[in-house]
């Protein structure tokens, strides 16, 4: 049946593991142009005369045997296999179905001419190991064979992929054989959820990529622990199925829960059980390793993620455990470790021992342990177990060369192969990782020889961090190439000959599983639809108070698409989006079960994550998307960052978010096992929508607000006598409504407008507005605000909290929210300990004055900790001695925008006292740029006037602590210390004596880099000092000299280094982090762009 075998060629070289020269595959006749062939589906068979090209596969042959001859596909073509590769057969079978559009038969034994034949041949397990397979292609049928059925289904993938593009295959035959064991994924569902039918989907491309290993790290609804199940969890059931799915596709699913740091999902409502420092102070992400409660606690999870997963494997974190503190901050941790495990045992010993007494409970349970490389510290007393499996990420503590050498197995998990929805130095470049040749044994730090057999594969890793950058369908999108890179380089383990573009080529012909697309993508096309509640018949609909669920209401929503296969929902009757953006946040996401929804305004949804600036307006844009999942006949609404549902309430719900009974009716979102709210959707609506705009807000005497009310009409009618009233509104002088028509086609639009001019009012109001027409009527609200006088920049007086070390000699003191300056910034404490809400700052007016406003303008900027400072909930004070402040004149909650913001009130007196209650993200920290008042003065009051009161004391501000360690500049994603960058030779630089006094201080500083280099481009080699993440620069060589730039850049543990990158005459600072170049775009830019090892050849010498 088979034909003599013509030239065989090995596609990758097993011992220096380098791509095979091109012209030995173009002797094996193995076709590369895949671009050429396109991602079709079906395609016909090609003419009589024209040649025969191999399809590409990804990953690629690791061989191929070409032989004379073809065979096609056609409609009498049956996959055949025996009912022990049932699942593989006919999974084979419906993929074909998909991709031809006609049944493909099946049949368990017998095969024909022409079909495509599954078999196991035990006998071959030495030659093709557990994953391996045979494929062989002739005129008479396609035979795939495996020692076993996981080789048999990997066999599969390949004719799947080839058969994607083309029905007719050149005869010939190759075997298949994975370089590496472990090829796989990580998918961090820690803190925010990933919905299951996008983990279905990365399962189902993970499988046809020849991928079997993932990485999970979440959280299983733990029956023990109740207290534990804040949002967002999996059920059992979830599980069970998310495994035995995987199973069926060959991937071995690992779950993690990291510990004894990253713990704040499962410690938030267990502060028994987190670790207190000297101070007494509770860290909720750390696990107190000296309470045997709080360890079992740990312990019982594992024993609860047992019962569901099957894998041998549990992955422990083990990461980071002092990330923003050090050992030294908890003595009574460093006393029970030496009274525990012996003299000279340290925090490090009790880490380590706590690691390796999860390694002995795994193992007790039949499994084996995984951890972080960064988790390997060094101890005095205990030693880390040889068993555990370290997978590297960062290039920190021992190299992975030399744990091989002490036999602990290797994974290759490098921070080069990350994504992260946030943090831009986080986007892997799987271009430029393939034109520098990457291969598996370039770890973190050094490299190891990729054929070292304690190395176990790589993978890439996907990471949530800030997760209201993306949404999970656009990173789906954006680590399309990552995946097929991955599993080229851990299958093939070569690049089999291509080039970047020929591979690249590769990808994009072969496309995804044609399976892939589980989900209904848009049910509903865009326009007008009504939406009820199932089994209450309630209407959804928006007004002054929000969204709400009415059996009397007849609002309707505009639903827009979103490039990410979301919508946006937009209400006729207020012209504003549904979305979710207040509540308990993890990773800025409103994770908090039961949390009202939000109207706000409408953002621009047809901006990608991929367009420039997106990041922007990304948290307004994707905090108002929903999934539509068909339920029946009806649709469950998901949101796309919070993944629970839009529920009408039924007040029986109970959770331990939940501190007491929801409001029946109300409209809230919920877990999918919390609610069974569906909404059924009626195309059109019963009543015209109406929108209110409002420019510009505030208002002022001589500057008033134009109100703008837009009507649409999207009922099945014309809509006449239509007309737009205002009501009056002490205070203000109110116009009369014009300029819109009183007749409305099907589909038009009209705008009527009226100006709003404060008189005597200040601060917030409400001016009620009807619109009628020929059978209705709505009434409407517009909000108002007033302000009166100008805006002025108070003294600053004093503050509960401010940075006076980590942050320079500008920023950081409360000084700089009050010098004109939007540039510079006020921030609370960070460096050596962390302040809690509530902070407040009081300011001082030259006298007694009329108050109606304070304008808070947020820091802003480009580094990665700029937001995360922002002020959300707010109390403002006024007094007239700055001792007696009484009630709030002013309580509110501030829209996470970087533009100034005001909040508008009425009051007197001479000082005011900001009072920050939360920050946007639920962070710690609060800063401002700048902060200001509008104020006016006073009528002059009858009599001689009073004597004025006397100034009083301010209160002092804190004195500064000694200058501690800088801590990094707060933002996610781990950031440890690599290694001290080499000494480079000195050069010539400025005359001793002729340094700036901050320098000649900063000397003393263990914490500060002396950095020289010509910042202007004029010639002359100036000062600059790096202390954390700020970054001083002089461009004069002179005691007095002002700092000629400020600004944050890059993390603390990033080696730096100075040069002209770009020769543009001026020199800029390069970061390396691990295996990762990045480079100043200019010196006034907190700014970065991807560099290269290569690029520090160019460095200027320090010294």
């Amino acid at each position: 049946m088979w034909l003599p075998a013509r030239r065989c060629v090995s596609l990758t070289n097993r011992s220096t593991m380098r791509p095979i020269p091109r012209a030995l595959t173009a002797v094996a006749g193995l076709s590369l142009l895949a671009g050429a062939l396109g991602p079709v589906a079906a395609a016909d068979p090609a003419p009589p005369d024209a040649p025969v090209t191999l399809p590409a596969t990804v990953p690629s042959l690791t061989s191929w045997e070409a032989a004379s001859g073809t065979w096609s596909m056609t409609s009498a073509t049956r996959v055949v296999g025996s009912e022990d590769l049932a699942r593989t057969r006919d999974l084979l079978a419906s993929e074909l179905r998909a991709v031809t559009g006609e049944a493909v038969p099946t049949a368990p034994q017998d095969p024909d001419a022409g079909d495509i034949s599954l078999s196991l041949d035990p006998d071959r397990l030495t030659e093709l190991g557990v994953e391996g397979y045979e494929l062989r292609v002739s005129a008479d049928g396609i035979a795939v064979t495996g020692a076993d059925a996981r080789g048999v289904f990997y066999g599969t993938r390949t004719v799947g992929q080839m058969l994607r593009q083309q029905r007719v295959l050149p005869a010939g035959s190759a075997v298949d054989v994975p370089r590496y064991a472990e090829r796989g994924v990580t998918a961090c569902a820690c803190q925010i959820n990933i919905q299951g039918d996008w983990i279905d989907r990365l399962l189902t491309d993970m499988a046809d990529l020849k991928l079997n290993h993932l990485l999970l790290e979440m959280k299983l609804k733990s029956d023990r622990h109740p207290e534990a199940n804040t949002w967002s969890y999996y059920t059992r059931a979830d599980v069970s199925r998310l495994v035995s799915r995987a199973r069926d596709l060959g991937i071995d699913v690992i779950p993690e829960i990291n510990s004894p740091g990253h713990m704040g999902i499962w410690l938030e409502n267990l502060p028994e059980y987190q670790l207190v420092d000297r101070d007494g102070r509770r860290h909720p992400e750390m696990l107190d390793l000296s309470n045997p409660q709080a360890v079992q606690y740990y312990l019982d999870l594992v024993d609860e993620y047992d019962g569901v997963f099957t894998t041998r494997y549990w992955h422990m974190g083990a990461d980071e455990y002092m990330i923003g503190t050090s050992p030294a901050n908890f003595p009574a941790l460093a006393r029970w470790a030496e009274q525990t495990y012996g003299a000279g045992a340290t925090v490090n010993d009790a880490f380590i021992a706590f690691v390796n007494q999860v390694n002995a409970h795994v193992k007790a349970r039949g499994k084996s342990l995984r951890m972080w490389n960064d988790g390997v510290v060094p101890t005095n007393v205990v030693s880390l177990d040889r068993d555990i499996t370290v997978e590297f990420w960062y290039a920190s503590g021992v190299r992975a060369d030399v744990l091989a050498g002490r036999g602990y197995r290797v994974m290759n998990a490098s921070d080069a192969l990350y994504w992260s929805r946030s943090a831009t130095f986080y986007k892997m470049d799987s271009e430029r990782l393939w034109n520098s040749d990457w291969d598996v044994g370039r770890f973190p730090g050094a490299g190891i020889d990729p054929g070292n057999p304690m190395v176990t594969g790589a993978k890439l890793s996907i990471w949530p961090d800030d997760s209201v950058y993306q949404t999970e369908n656009e990173v789906e999108e954006e680590v399309f190439d990552s995946l097929r890179f991955v599993s080229q380089m851990t299958w093939t383990a070569s690049h089999g000959g291509m080039d970047w573009a020929q591979f690249k080529g590769s990808v994009d012909a072969v496309g995804r599983n044609p399976l892939w697309d589980n989900v209904a993508r848009r049910p509903v096309e865009a326009g007008t639809y009504t939406l009820t509640a199932t089994g209450s018949d309630a209407v959804l609909g928006a007004g002054a108070e929000g969204a709400g669920a009415d059996p009397a209401g007849s609002d309707a929503w505009t639903l827009t698409p979103t490039a990410d296969h979301y919508y946006q929902l937009r209400s006729q009757a207020t012209g504003t989006c549904l979305a979710v953006t207040e509540g308990t946040r993890h990773l800025s996401v409103v994770t908090q079960v039961g949390a009202s929804t939000s109207m706000v305004p409408c953002a621009d949804v047809g901006v990608r994550w991929s367009d420039p600036g997106s990041r922007e307006t990304a948290r307004e844009r994707n905090t108002q998307k929903w999934q539509l999942l068909p339920a029946g006949d009806a649709y469950v609404l998901r949101n796309a960052l919070t993944n629970q549902d839009l529920a009408v309430a039924t007040g029986s719900e109970q959770h331990v978010d939940l501190t007491g009974p929801l409001t029946p009716g109300a409209l809230v979102q919920l877990p999918a096992d919390m609610t069974t709210t569906t909404w059924r959707l009626s195309a059109g609506a019963l009543t015209p929508g109406t929108t209110v705009d409002v420019e510009p807000a505030p208002a002022a005497p001589g500057q008033p607000s134009t109100v703008s009310m837009t009507v649409t009409n999207h009922t099945a009618k014309s809509v006449s006598a239509l007309s737009v009233s205002a009501g009056s509104l002490p205070g203000w002088s109110v116009g009369q409504a014009g300029g819109g028509r009183s007749e409305l086609a099907v589909g038009e639009s009209t705008t009527f407008t009226l100006t709003a001019e404060p008189t005597t009012a200040a601060g917030p109001a409400t001016l009620p507005l009807t619109v009628r027409w020929d059978g209705g009527e709505r009434a409407l609200q517009a909000s108002l605000t007033a302000t009166c006088g100008t805006l002025v920049t108070p003294t600053p007086v004093a503050t509960s909290s401010q940075e006076t070390s980590g942050e320079g000699p500008v920023n950081g003191h409360l000084e700089a929210a009050f010098d004109g300056d939007p540039g510079t910034f006020w921030h609370t404490r960070w460096s050596g300990a962390q302040d809690a809400y509530p902070h407040w700052v009081t300011m001082r007016l030259p006298e007694r004055q009329r108050v109606c406003g304070l304008v808070y303008t947020p820091r802003t900027g480009s580094s990665s900790g700029v937001r995360n400072g922002w002020m959300a909930g707010y109390e403002i004070y006024v007094s007239d001695d700055g001792e007696n402040w009484g009630s709030p004149v002013a309580t509110g909650t501030l829209g996470a925008r970087a533009e100034p913001q005001t909040i508008t009130f009425d009051a007197t007196g001479q000082y005011v006292r900001l009072v920050g209650t939360s920050q946007v993200e639920g962070m710690p920290f609060m800063s401002a740029a700048e902060i200001g008042l509008r104020a006016s003065a006073l009528p002059p009051a009858p009599g001689p006037d009073p004597s004025p009161a006397p100034d009083p004391s301010p209160a002092p501000d804190p004195s500064p602590a000694p200058d501690p360690s800088p801590a990094p500049d707060p933002s996610p994603g781990p950031a440890p210390s690599p290694g001290p960058a080499p000494s480079p030779a000195p050069t010539a630089g400025p005359a001793p004596g002729s340094e700036p006094a901050f320098v000649t201080a900063a000397r003393a500083n263990a914490q500060a880099t002396i950095l020289r280099g010509d910042w202007d481009g004029d010639g002359v080699v100036t000062y600059g000092v790096r202390v954390g993440t700020r970054v001083i620069l002089y461009n004069e060589n002179t005691v007095l000299a002002s700092a000629a730039v400020v600004l944050s850049l890059g993390r603390r543990g990033d080696q730096v280094h100075v040069g002209d990158w770009d020769g543009d005459g001026r020199d800029t600072l390069a970061l390396v982090r691990g295996s990762t170049v990045l480079l100043q775009v200019s010196p006034t830019s907190s700014e970065t762009v991807a560099g290269t090892r290569a690029d520090l050849d160019r460095a200027r010498p320090q010294g």
